[in-house]
């Protein structure tokens, strides 16, 4: 019972990191202007700099959470990133392109 409790929690975990990771990648222009008009300290380019980083970030720590907290194996970790890749690769690459175009 403790055990199917833990993957539970760890598999809750994985996606509401995949889908706070898509939000960011998604939202993050709107999220920089909403930081840079809450705390005009922040500049835009590095609110945009941080949600860049927490999106990418989130997608690649997802694969290593499975493998670390439900002691899979390493094979798993491959399938795991073969995965994400399909959801995480796009959205990205679309964040990273956001993200240049913002600094010129």
């Amino acid at each position: 019972m403790k055990v199917i409790l833990h993957n539970a929690f760890v598999i809750v975990i994985v996606i509401l990191g995949m889908s706070i990771a898509t939000f960011l990648g998604i939202n993050g222009q709107d999220l920089s202007y909403a930081v840079n008009d809450r705390y005009p300290d922040i500049t835009l380019t590095t609110a945009i700099t941080i949600v860049t980083c927490l999106s990418i970030g989130l997608y690649l720590a997802q694969p290593f959470i499975v493998v670390k907290f439900l002691k899979l194996k390493r094979i798993y970790l491959i399938t795991g990133i073969i995965a994400c890749a399909f959801i995480a690769l796009p959205i990205s690459l679309f964040t990273f392109f956001v993200w240049a175009a913002w600094m010129g």
